[in-house]
């Protein structure tokens, strides 16, 4: 699949990290830099990785998303820029096609991608049955409460969200496809 990124046009792709997907030094580094440091540390991983997140987890991470697909429960997105370079990720974190949750990240040198995607991502869902996505964002991250909204999902107030150990407070979206 391709997306555009916004506002100059340039061609991404959208790969499955699934088997066929090709786990290279260059693409753990990618995804170790993104998820060790800035807005995806900030709002993801610092809750689940205390000590530091570390190369081996990015290739655990890689390892996670090839297995669900091949379990068949969840539905993880590489956005590769023209380069090669990992840019990001979206992923539809269930099979339940009455209601499944979305999750992103995308490199702050990317920017600009996540519209677009979570676009693509609602149209790929719809074509295989799913009828409703939904996306859990926290307050203070105003990039992604964008992309909710410019994406046509509605804001339904705040929810308790409790994984992977904390207790974080969200804003809970939804979407009808």
């Amino acid at each position: 699949m391709t997306i555009e990124r916004y506002p100059d046009g340039t061609l991404y792709s959208m790969q499955a990290i699934d088997d066929a997907f090709p786990i290279t030094d260059r693409i753990i580094e990618d995804v170790y830099r993104n998820c060790a440091f800035g807005p995806a540390w900030r709002d993801i991983f610092y809750a689940l990785f205390p000590n530091g997140y570390h190369p081996e987890h990015a290739r655990e991470y890689l390892a996670k998303c090839q297995q669900g697909w091949r379990e068949e429960k969840v539905f993880s997105y590489a956005i590769m820029s023209p380069v090669g370079e990992f840019a990001g990720t979206i992923d539809l974190k269930g099979n339940d096609p009455n209601e499944t949750e979305v999750g992103y990240w995308c490199d702050p040198d990317h920017r600009g991608l996540m519209t677009n995607a979570l676009n693509q991502l609602a149209d790929t869902a719809a074509e295989a049955g799913y009828h409703k996505l939904t996306l859990y964002i926290a307050d203070d991250n105003p990039a992604s409460l964008g992309v909710a909204r410019r994406c046509g999902f509605t804001h339904l107030g705040q929810r308790i969200l409790i994984r992977w150990g904390p207790e974080w407070i969200l804003e809970y979206f939804e979407r009808d496809l």
